[in-house]
């Protein structure tokens, strides 16, 4: 069964690097800098990227890119021995069915953040909106990113994509900005750039690979989704290497804005580390530690917090489509059946898990 394609290798790079850029470069990544060493964790997380992220990222798209289809499909045509296929076709299916269920997972932290953009602009405006049940924001969230899904591949996740990611990288540059003008904040680019190699250990490396794998989206299938929707083409290492270095550069300028803003929190008194040095929980970083910090600075920093927000949303909604597009790609090739069929078996699916 055909399927639609990008217009063009900016549009793959753009909806692929959408698809990697999520909360594991805005929220995960400063997180783990911030608990292992700051600039020591950026160094082997770099390290780990070249080594191994970036040609698992190229094997997966070029799996999808020679097939020009679903995953399971694709994965099954590597071999022509039976038992074989029907190993990977179960990997491709489990791969499909995680990622599905990372969407409901998603989809709840999704309503977390809607609900943070309305308590910010509550504070920012004085009054009070009246709040949302988590279900129902989850469920909302859940169907924004549905309403970009039924667009299809070229009017939905590849425009919307091409508006998105330009907009997160300008609203990371003003926020750096920013912050790098608030006081104590250069304690925290120090942090950021310095490397102290005796802190070097087996967890570290497990954590930057980790980190690594989740920031590029691989073994979940979108990858490989997406390069099926590229047209087959001998330029995929650049391209894949577009993508990498795309989201490697978000995870890295994530860095450079909450590290800083950490410290800049410490200068003003709130408490950031637990007596073992460990931040006091990744959710109260985003959640409680920088609304505090921003909440401090007035109606800048409200408005300031109101972007970051913005920005956690945009990271979430686009990771969140290439969650929801491969098994509804899949369910249609399979079965035949027409897009919005697929898609609203798929969305409800991943709202009982939510429920």
């Amino acid at each position: 069964m055909a399927h639609a394609h990008f217009t063009s290798k900016l549009g793959f790079i753009a909806a692929a690097a959408g698809s990697a850029v999520g909360l594991g470069n805005i929220w995960g990544f400063p997180t783990e800098a911030a608990n292992n060493g700051g600039g020591t964790f950026l160094l082997i997380y770099f390290a780990m990227v070249v080594l191994v992220g970036y040609p698992m990222l190229l094997a997966e798209v070029t799996i999808g890119n020679l097939a020009q289809a679903n995953p399971i499909d694709a994965l099954s045509r590597l071999t022509q021995k039976a038992k074989s296929r029907i190993v990977l076709a179960g990997i491709g299916w489990a791969g499909t069915l995680t990622i599905l269920l990372i969407l409901s997972f998603y989809s709840v932290v999704g309503a977390w953040i809607m609900n943070a953009v309305i308590q910010q602009v509550n504070s920012l405006l004085n009054i009070a909106m009246p709040s949302i049940p988590l279900w129902l924001s989850a469920y909302g969230f859940l169907a924004l990113t549905a309403c970009v899904i039924v667009l299809g591949v070229k009017n939905g996740i590849e425009r919307l994509s091409k508006i998105l990611m330009p907009t997160l990288l300008l609203l990371l540059i003003i926020m750096i900005i920013w912050v790098l003008t608030l006081d104590g904040a250069s304690k925290g680019i120090s942090w950021y750039f310095t490397s102290d190699f005796s802190q070097l250990s087996p967890e570290l490396l497990g954590r930057a690979l980790g980190q690594a794998f989740f920031s590029l989206s691989i073994g979940v299938t979108g990858m490989m989704t997406y390069g099926a929707y590229l047209k087959r083409s001998r330029g995929l290492p650049k391209t894949v290497a577009s993508v990498t270095l795309l989201d490697t550069s978000v995870a890295f300028l994530a860095g450079l804005l909450i590290l800083p803003a950490l410290s800049a929190a410490q200068a003003q008194g709130i408490t950031v580390f637990n007596g073992a040095g460990q931040l006091i929980g990744s959710d109260k970083l985003v959640f409680d530690i920088l609304p505090a910090l921003f909440a401090n600075l007035g109606v800048t920093g409200l408005l300031i917090s109101i972007l970051f927000f913005v920005l956690l949303l945009i990271a979430a909604i686009t990771s969140s489509i290439s969650m929801m597009e491969p098994p509804v790609n899949t369910l249609q090739e399979k079965t035949g059946l027409n897009r919005k069929a697929c898609l609203i078996a798929v969305t409800a699916v991943a709202a009982l898990v939510i429920g």
